[in-house]
């Protein structure tokens, strides 16, 4: 005899406490992301109240501006994870403080582009064939010193 799970009990934990009802499959598949991108214990529970949890064809969730690709690579993070769930995000701005960050989740990985989510891997490799990657020389020069333009002969002091 097998024993079934509910592969998002954890999410349906904490939808419990944000939405009004029952969360949708796309609520759920979102509030999946969420907690692997950032861990839903770290949203702020006013903006999540605000999510309606129960629509089934796209979730609008409420951030804080601010997003980087390397350190606190957020962004980054959020775009992998997009590509291993097949769901489509769209980040506009709000407000000078608020993004919108719009989850539409696919379900095939082929298909029209209105249907369709390509892998992380599908996505890189059509990315390269159009532009292929920089080499990295181009990019390890030393950085110039802020002193560099003032010569030994030159003082750094007023004169008397």
């Amino acid at each position: 005899m097998t024993v079934e799970t509910d592969r998002y009990a954890h999410e349906r934990q904490h939808l419990k406490y944000w939405s009004k009802g029952p969360p949708s499959d796309v609520g759920l598949r979102v509030a999946k992301l969420l907690e692997e991108w950032d861990g839903l214990h770290h949203f702020k529970e006013d903006m999540m109240r605000k999510v309606d949890w129960a629509n089934d064809h796209f979730i609008a969730v409420k951030l804080r501006a601010g997003m980087a690709t390397f350190d606190f690579n957020g962004l980054t993070r959020l775009v992998f994870l997009a590509h291993d769930h097949c769901i489509r995000i769209e980040i506009a701005p709000l407000n000078p403080q608020l993004l919108r960050v719009l989850f539409h989740p696919r379900h095939v990985r082929e298909g029209s582009i209105c249907e369709r989510h390509p892998t992380l891997e599908q996505a890189v490799a059509s990315y390269r064939a159009c532009h292929p990657s920089v080499a990295v020389d181009e990019f390890s020069s030393p950085r110039p010193s802020a002193f560099s333009a003032v010569s030994s002969s030159d003082s750094l002091t007023p004169d008397s």
